[in-house]
């Protein structure tokens, strides 16, 4: 997703393909006719199907043929907006009565390359844009909030401005429905809102000095117009990506509480704040997720996992939460690692067989460039000064003879350091791996030292 730009003229170029497949958009239709049509080309295909969901429901697996296209036609489509899946990324795409929609893209840069074209186009690539003007706004948004509140407010209610004319310009011009408003608007609005909930959080951990540091009295007034129970909304990550951080601006707390208790006060207020079921389930789970993702001993009746088990309503969450649960506690320290198949240019061997010294593995993907580079710089640093333990890289891209290649061309590759290859999916449900920070350190055999420890963490060389 980071490291491929499509340029503006290819773009074109899709779109002038796009508009040769549907001259029959133009069609009329009856009221009572709800036919539309979905179809497109996934470059570099990651799978073999497209997904299609509605409200969190999977409706269709469509697959590519032999071109890496794909076409359905629906009797019967109702109006609203769905989610279209190519493991591992996911985009949204609104259909309106009869539209006729047509997509491309390539999956070095999902979002950027993503192009939509025929019967309902422009609202689809309006939303698209207003993803990516918000992506590369938070990407500059960091510095900010190191800014006293009066220059944080005047820079991101300046960035505000400038996406709410880029709305209001294509409200007028595409006159769209008022339920596509409902979402345009939220686009539009809910990662300000975002922003600011996150300010109070992010100042004060980056200046936990700053005693002086005060918001003024009417900077929440934006929360009495925002309500907690839109179905619809539920389903749209801008809103939920809100609410979560609400949450943690509500429970954010400088004097540090034991990550289970503060889990359990964000839960609890998740319960009370949102009234939705849906969205209530949705951010508990994330809630969850990220509890689960840094902590480091899990019990196995877990206080977190009971409540979280009370709120959730959503059967597929809990299955995707409990997944991750058991996989903590299968690298609890002392345990036996699991056996994974990793690759390498040829063959496949099994983990099992890498533990003959106590070994370091680390994570990475060239999709994520500084990290890739800042990881192999210190662990190629550290296996040349601790010549009695194994590094061992996992890569999780699909290419791997090309990350390899990235690795030689940017003089990372020794040979002290083994390089693998496997899917982020089975790291995550095996060695309960959510992040590239993540490393673990295994002794002879395949006893787990540490599974949740961080190579750039302060005093990592005492491990070793």
């Amino acid at each position: 997703m980071d490291n491929f730009t499509l340029s503006g003229l290819f773009k074109i170029v899709l779109l002038l393909s796009c508009g040769v497949v549907l001259n029959s958009c133009k069609k009329e239709f009856e009221d009572s006719d709800y036919t539309a049509y979905f179809g497109g080309e996934i470059i570099n295909p990651k799978s073999e199907w497209v997904l299609l969901y509605k409200d969190g429901e999977l409706i269709d697996s469509i697959p590519l043929d032999e071109k890496n296209r794909f076409f359905v036609k629906y009797d019967s489509l109702p109006v609203g907006l769905y989610s279209f899946q190519h493991e591992p990324e996911y985009q949204y795409v609104y259909f309106d009565k009869n539209d006729s929609l047509m997509l491309r893209l390539n999956t070095h840069d999902f979002d950027g390359s993503l192009v939509f074209c025929g019967r309902g186009e422009e609202k689809n690539n309006f939303l698209i844009e207003m993803y990516l003007l918000n992506k590369k706004d938070k990407d500059a948004m960091y510095p900010f909030y190191d800014l006293d509140p009066e220059d944080f407010l005047k820079a991101t209610d300046s960035a505000y401005q400038e996406v709410l004319s880029y709305y209001k310009k294509h409200k007028e011009k595409l006159q769209w429905s008022e339920d596509f408003e409902l979402y345009a608007k939220a686009a539009t609005d809910f990662h300000y809102y975002t922003k600011k909930e996150f300010y109070w959080i992010a100042h004060q951990s980056r200046n936990p000095h700053d005693t002086l540091f005060t918001l003024p009295d009417n900077y929440y007034d934006f929360r009495n117009n925002i309500g907690t129970n839109d179905e619809k909304l539920a389903h749209f990550i801008p809103y939920v990506r809100y609410f979560t951080a609400r949450i943690d601006n509500l429970t954010y707390s400088k004097d540090k509480q034991p990550n289970d208790v503060l889990v359990l006060e964000k839960l609890k207020l998740v319960d009370e704040l949102i009234k939705s079921p849906f969205l209530k389930s949705r951010i508990a789970s994330n809630i969850v997720y990220f509890y689960l993702a840094s902590e480091k001993a899990l019990p196995h009746n877990s206080n977190v996992l009971q409540k979280y088990d009370q709120i959730c309503t959503d059967n597929a969450s809990k299955e995707r939460i409990h997944k991750l649960a058991a996989a903590v506690r299968n690298m609890a320290t002392g345990n036996k690692i699991p056996e994974l198949r990793l690759k390498d240019n040829k063959t496949t061997i099994s983990s099992n067989d890498l533990f003959n010294k106590k070994t370091v593995i680390f994570f990475w993907s060239n999709k994520s460039e500084p990290h890739a580079i800042s990881i192999h710089k210190k662990v190629n640093q550290l296996a040349q000064q601790y010549k009695n333990i194994q590094f061992v890289g996992i890569n999780v891209d699909e290419d791997f003879p090309e990350s390899k290649d990235y690795l030689t061309k940017n003089k990372l590759l020794i040979p002290e350091v083994k390089q693998y290859q496997i899917s982020s999916g089975e790291i995550r449900e095996k060695w309960a791996v959510t992040q590239f920070s993540q490393a673990l350190i295994v002794d002879q055999g395949g006893t787990i030292i540490n599974a949740f420890t961080n190579i750039f963490e302060v005093g990592f060389d005492k491990n070793l």
